[in-house]
C-alpha cells in the first residue's frame, strides 16, 4: 500500500530556488566498505545518508535553515509517495526492536568500535548513529532481509540556535531521510 507524506527541507534561499526549478540534486550514497573504512565525502547525518526534511513542519525547517548562517533562509515543500514496506521507521516498534537485536548482537562490536573511532555524535550531527544505520541496512540487504530502503523515519530532537532546548534530547519533530527521490512527486516542489 502506498502512503503519502508532505515534507518540507529546510536551506538557504538559493538553494530552494535551485530546487524549485531544477528539482533535487541527486542523492550522495556510499557504499558501507566507503562508510566503513571512513573515506567519504561528506559525513552521514543522524538517519544515515539521504535528502533530509520534516514531516509536516514548515517552522521547524525554517528554524533549521537558520543554522546555514546566511540572512535568507529557504524551504522547499514537497511531497513523497512510498510503500511501507522501504520505509526504515525507527518509531515503529517492531523496527527498533530488530534494529536494537542487531546492534546488541555480539558479532556486530567490531563494526560498531570500528565505526566509533571514525564517527562520532559530538555537535548536533550524529554521524555515529548514521553509520551506524548505514551499517544496518548494508547487513539486512546482503542477509536479504530486506530489499531496499527507500527513506527513513524517526522522531528526532533538531538544534536551532537560540532555543531554550537548543541541547536538549526532547524530541521536537519528525525528520524523514529520502534515499530515492523516485519518491518525490516532482510537481509538488514549491518554495514555502
Amino acid at each position: 500500500m502506498m502512503k503519502m507524506k508532505d515534507l518540507y527541507h529546510g536551506t538557504t534561499k538559493h538553494n530552494a530556488d535551485h530546487i524549485r526549478q531544477n528539482g533535487f540534486d541527486a542523492i550522495y550514497l556510499p557504499n558501507f566498505g566507503t562508510i566503513n573504512i571512513g573515506k567519504v565525502k561528506r559525513k552521514p547525518g543522524s538517519l544515515g545518508y539521504g535528502l533530509y526534511s520534516f514531516v509536516g513542519d514548515s517552522r521547524l525547517a525554517l528554524r533549521f535553515a537558520q543554522n546555514f548562517g546566511s540572512d535568507v533562509k529557504g524551504v522547499v515543500h514537497f511531497k513523497v509517495s512510498f510503500s511501507g514496506d522501504y520505509l526504515l521507521d525507527l518509531n515503529d516498534p517492531e523496527d527498533v526492536m530488530y534494529f536494537n537485536e542487531w546492534v546488541n548482537d555480539d558479532r556486530r562490536s567490531k563494526t560498531l568500535k570500528r565505526l566509533k573511532d571514525k564517527y562520532s555524535n559530538r555537535g548536533n550531527q550524529k554521524s555515529l548513529d548514521g553509520a551506524i544505520i548505514e551499517a544496518y541496512i548494508w547487513d539486512m540487504k546482503k542477509k536479504r532481509l530486506l530489499d531496499k530502503v527507500d527513506a527513513i523515519s524517526m522522531t528526532t530532537h533538531t538544534h536551532v540556535k537560540g532555543e531554550i532546548l537548543d541541547m536538549s534530547a526532547i524530541p521536537n519533530g519528525t525528520e524523514f531521510c529520502v534515499r530515492n527521490l523516485d519518491m518525490v512527486n516532482e510537481g509538488s516542489i514549491e518554495a514555502v
